[in-house]
């Protein structure tokens, strides 16, 4: 297909949708740097860093998905905007997709470690959504605490106070009320890892 290198953006997803090889070819190899760019820059924005593996992985995973339930994603190509656009958005929510689920799996003993403590303004908006998420989840498993175990999360998560604090609250050694708090946590974390 290399004399057909100047095809229109439009014909070049008509032929791959018509099970065109070269075209497909042409379209991976047209766009593979798009993609890994989007990616980085997005890890980036998002505070994240993508190791080579992932880079790679994530971008087989894009060029499948454009494949995915006939092709689907490439059917909705109309050519209302360049391809580069329209392929770089599709890149971009894959990337933040996968980036959430990787936060997700790591982030709950970070997050019970700050316990929000300093989720302050700097926070990127996928560590944000990322800690709604986790709150949601926390309060989901919230009924089937103890009750005096649901009292200790809520101070330490909720109303983000410290183990000095909370043991001036429920009237404990500082030493107690930590143990305490830990064995929450503890039981906290075994029910969100069934849970998610």
């Amino acid at each position: 297909m290399a004399a057909n290198d100047n095809i229109t953006d439009r014909d070049l997803v008509g032929r791959c949708l018509d099970g065109d090889k070269p075209a497909w070819d042409l379209l991976v190899t047209r766009y593979t740097g798009l993609v890994y760019h989007v990616m980085r820059r997005c890890a980036h924005k998002n505070g994240a860093v993508l190791q080579p593996e992932e880079l790679e992985d994530l971008h087989n995973d894009f060029f499948l998905c454009l494949l995915e339930d006939n092709s689907r994603r490439l059917r909705a190509f109309r050519g209302d905007a360049m391809l580069s656009t329209y392929l770089g958005r599709i890149v971009f929510n894959l990337t933040v997709d996968y980036l959430r689920r990787r936060r997700s799996h790591c982030s709950f003993d970070e997050f019970m470690l700050t316990s929000r403590a300093d989720s302050a303004d700097e926070d990127s908006p996928l560590d944000q959504a990322i800690s709604d998420d986790l709150i949601e989840l926390v309060r989901r498993c919230m009924p089937q605490l103890p009750e005096k175990d649901r009292g200790i999360i809520d101070l330490k998560i909720f109303q983000r106070l410290s183990v000095n604090q909370i043991a001036d609250e429920l009237g404990l050694k500082v030493e107690t009320a930590r143990a305490r708090i830990q064995r929450a946590l503890e039981k906290l974390r075994k029910l969100v890892k069934k849970v998610h």
